[in-house]
Formats: C-alpha cells, structure tokens, sequence
C-alpha cells in the first residue's frame, strides 16, 4: 500500500553545514537531496512529550524536520525518567515542553520548536492541529487518542499513533479514511490506570522509534506505511507482527461521541474509607486481614506481609472464592499497585457482605517508594 505525501511546504536545500549533518539520509536511496528537503519543510505536532513522545522528538529532530510542535500541559516528574528519556534530572518539575525543546535546541538548530504548555482540549484542538502537516499522538488515555483521532480525520491529517502497555506496544498510521475508531470503536473494558499497569522502561523506545520512522515515511513518500494494519511488539516474547484491519462502516458515525472519562482512568471511588498503605502492619498487629487485589503475575513483584490474594478481575466477575473462608464480621484491608483498584474492590467486599473494609491509600507502589 502507498500514501499520498504529507502537506508541506518545501524546506530550503541543505546547506554544506547540513549536507554534512544529514550525508547518510543524502546517500540514502529513497530519501536523497529531495527527501531531506521535504524534512526541513515539514510541520510535524507531537501530542505528549513522555515516554513515546521522548523518541519521536529526539529522532525527528535528528532527521531535521524543519517544524516541530510539542504540547503537553505536565511536568518533568522524577519517576518520569525511568522511560522518558529527552528529560534530565535536573528538568525535574519543569515543564515537559520546555525540557524536550532545550533537548531539541541543543542537537539540531535547524529545528523549529513551537512549544504548547497545555493540554490537548475540546477548546485548542483544531486550531492546534490545523497548523501541521502530520500528527503523531503519544498520549496515554483514549480521551485524547479519540479527540485527535477524530478531528484529523475531518481535517485530512495523517496520525501516527502508538501506544505501549507493560510489555506490549502498538502502533498504527491513520490515513486514507483508516481511523482510530475503526481498531477501537470504544475504550476497552479492561482499560487500567496508567501508574498502576506499569511499563517496561525500554518499550516506549522501541515504539516511539517505529513511531518517528513512519513519520519520515510519510514526510518522505518512502515505503509502506502502516496504513490499515496495526503493528504489535511483545517485547517480554522478542515477537512482532502486523494485523491488517478494515475500516468500519461505523466508524464516521462513532466520531466526536466519546464523552467519559479517560479510559486509562479505573474508576476510583470516593465513598471508600480508606487510610495509608503505611499503616498496613499496625493493621495486621490489630488483627486486620490484608488483602491483596493485584493480578497473579504481579505477586511474583512482592507482597505486603501474607496477604489473602483475591485478584480484582474476579471480584468483578462474582467470584469471592479467595475469600469463602474469611469472617465477614472481621475487619480487612485491600491493597493493590496505587489505591485505586483497591477501592473498587472495596466496594465490591462490601456488596458481597463485609462489614469492615479498608483500602490502603497508595498501595504496594507507595510503600516500596517511602522515604
């Protein structure tokens, strides 16, 4: 399959200082004077300067796309830099934008950087957008994937998108009418909060870099875009392959019509009584049962105490046989990674009978992290 080009306006050509900065794209059969040209003059936004926007800014940038545009409304975060690797320590509590455009500034100067502190909103999107030739979204919750999916599709603006969870990532090109919505009519029903699922500090690399390679694909009109097949790394199996998909009769109608919360946001409710995880062996020496409601495979990772293990996933299907032998009248106390599917399970002890339920604000992940 072939794409049409990228809209752009035609970059000026390489000058001796750039010729040498970009000799192996010059030599490069498919991309040449013409295709570098095409770089420079291109207009590329990123949607998130985290873990899969980190390596799409720092290889575009390299490759001298002439415009790029960053926006993301967070800051540089300490636990941030185990996988977002365009920030230092030293950008901690800085915004996110400012610190990829210091990163960008230092590497390339032929790089225009055009910095937006804020999120993507109902409010900014289409003006944001309009002004790029390309999109590529490394945002981490279907709130924002669907908003930009959908008014790039009104607007004929290609997407590159990708998204990464534990140790699996996707990625996919949305052109030619292919959308979104067509692989992700909705939000999954299994959507976890994003702190709580975890990721492998590599794979927004991986990702972010197929990421910025379709990019300069479809900046360059140089082999096959991911268009109308989604690409799945599992790197815990070293294993990639691509699914092709159709698109759906359905999906033009779908557009504009998410309106929930962000699906990466597990329900977390308010009404729970809940105290800090750093109580929990106070708990136990008071006679409290602790209840560990994180999935198998993530025991293996250590537990609090010697927990009663009643993964939240079968709570939600009815089933309380992990906890069958537990007194109903006796107080317990639920963990998870965060806190927030342990109040979720909380609620759910409590409509199956128990009387005293606890969650532990934080979970295993704040006190693993206490000072």
């Amino acid at each position: 399959m072939t794409t049409q080009p990228a809209r752009q306006t035609r970059g000026p050509s390489p000058t001796p200082v750039n010729a040498h900065r970009y000799a192996r794209h010059l030599t490069l059969p498919g991309i040449g004077l013409e295709g570098q040209r095409a770089l420079l003059g291109a207009r590329v936004l990123c949607v998130g300067a985290g873990g899969l926007g980190s390596p799409v800014i720092q290889y575009l940038a390299a490759a001298g796309v002439g415009t790029l545009g960053i926006i993301d409304g967070d800051a540089v975060e300490e636990s941030n830099l185990q996988r977002q690797v365009i920030h230092s320590l030293r950008a901690v509590g800085e915004a996110k934008v400012t610190s990829a455009a210091q990163w960008v500034e230092a590497l390339n100067p032929d790089v225009k950087v055009e910095q937006y502190d804020s999120r993507l909103n109902a409010g900014n999107v289409v003006d944001t957008l309009s002004r790029y030739d390309i999109v590529v979204d490394g945002s981490d919750n279907f709130a924002t994937r669907y908003l930009v999916s959908d008014h790039c599709a009104d607007l004929g603006i290609p997407v590159v998108w990708g998204a990464v969870y534990r140790f699996e990532g996707q990625i996919s090109v949305f052109a030619e009418g292919y959308t979104l919505r067509d692989v992700y009519p909705e939000p999954p029903a299994n959507a976890q909060n994003c702190a709580e699922a975890g990721v492998l500090g590599v794979l927004p690399g991986v990702i972010g870099t197929m990421m910025a390679a379709e990019v300069i694909k479809l900046i360059t009109v140089v082999g096959e875009p991911l268009v109308g097949r989604i690409g799945i790394w599992d790197g815990a199996r070293a294993n990639f392959r691509t699914v092709r998909f159709a698109q759906s009769p359905d999906s033009e109608a779908l557009r504009h019509t998410f309106s929930q919360a962000p699906a990466c946001e597990l329900e977390s409710p308010t009404q729970v009584r809940s105290v800090p995880v750093s109580e929990w062996q106070d708990l136990v020496a008071s006679g409290v049962t602790i209840i560990d409601v994180r999935e198998p495979h993530e025991w293996r990772g250590g537990v609090l105490g010697q927990p009663v293990f009643a993964p939240l996933s079968a709570l939600r299907n009815d089933d309380f046989s992990s906890v069958a032998q537990l007194d109903r009248e006796r107080p317990v106390a639920v963990y998870c990674a965060a806190g927030a599917r342990s109040r979720v399970a909380a609620l759910l002890l409590e409509g199956a009978g128990f009387v005293d339920v606890t969650s532990l604000d934080g979970g295993i992940t704040a006190w693993w992290m206490r000072d």
